[in-house]
């Protein structure tokens, strides 16, 4: 059954999907036609790392010699990958919605994956709009180290997590960590 550009696009979005092409795995993403909200933006990002270490794995598992695996943005769909469909259209909302976010082409999954699971940033990296991909904004500070958590928030992290939430809250806000 060869892929069909409908079954994509026709995903309520952003949408995440594998596609096994035998000489090479593909994660597709989908778009958000507008930002998510922060939550949301988590889960997609935690269900983004998920489906690049399921295409890893699953590459891994070939029984054939190993082969690439990518993650494609939609509306910046590779030749590679688009002669792999009998009929492509670029879709131009995908693209703007993409390049808004600065994605603009093919990316191999390994280093993506990587990259997404940094778990700590310096406190430069995370006072810069927009955060780090895969970085939960309700948690900024989880991700600095205790140095820095100690300098951003005034306490160690045992001290701010035994706050109440509000207070825990404010000291975030007066950080410029929320």
């Amino acid at each position: 059954m060869p892929f069909r550009q409908e079954i994509l696009y026709e995903a309520a979005q952003p949408a995440l999907f594998l596609l096994d092409a035998v000489d090479a795995v593909f994660v597709w993403q989908g778009w958000s036609p507008t930002p998510l909200e922060p939550a949301a933006s988590a889960r997609f990002h935690s269900h983004r790392r998920s489906a690049l270490t399921l295409a890893l794995d699953y590459a891994r598992l070939l029984d054939d010699k190993p082969c690439p695996v990518s993650l494609v943005y939609a509306g910046f769909e590779s030749d590679d990958f688009v002669h792999r469909f009998p009929h492509w259209t670029t879709d131009h909302e995908a693209t703007r919605c993409h390049a808004a976010e600065g994605r603009t082409c093919v990316e191999d999954a390994e280093t993506l994956l990587s990259a997404l699971s940094r778990s700590r940033f310096s406190l430069d990296e995370l006072m810069r709009r927009p955060l780090p991909e895969g970085v939960d904004p309700m948690r900024i500070e989880a991700y600095l180290d205790d140095k820095d958590f100690a300098t951003a928030l005034g306490c160690d992290k045992d001290a701010f997590y035994s706050m109440p939430p509000w207070k825990q809250t404010a000291a975030k806000k007066d950080a410029a960590l929320f």
